[in-house]
C-alpha cells in the first residue's frame, strides 16, 4: 500500500485520476504557502483545487467544535 507524503515532499497522490499535475509555491524562507492541483477526470471538465497556508511559525488557537450529538447509525461500519 502506498502512503501519502508530507506537505513539501516532491510528490502528491491522486486517487482515481489518471493525471494530476500540481504546483507548490513557497515563501522566502521555504515554507509552503500554496498548493494548486489540477484534477482531470476521465470525462467532464478539469477541476482545480488550491490550498493556501499562512502564519507559519506562529502559535495557533484551536477551539474544540461545539457538541451536536451522536452521528446517525449509517456512518458507523458494521
Amino acid at each position: 500500500m502506498e502512503s501519502f507524503l508530507p506537505v513539501g515532499a516532491p510528490s502528491i497522490v491522486s486517487i482515481g485520476m489518471p493525471r494530476s499535475p500540481f504546483t507548490i509555491t513557497t515563501d522566502d524562507r521555504g515554507w509552503v504557502t500554496s498548493i494548486r492541483v489540477e484534477l482531470t477526470p476521465g470525462e467532464g471538465p478539469k477541476l482545480t483545487m488550491t490550498t493556501t497556508m499562512s502564519g507559519h511559525g506562529k502559535a495557533q488557537q484551536i477551539k474544540a467544535p461545539a457538541r451536536f450529538g451522536e452521528a446517525a447509525d449509517f456512518y458507523y461500519a458494521r
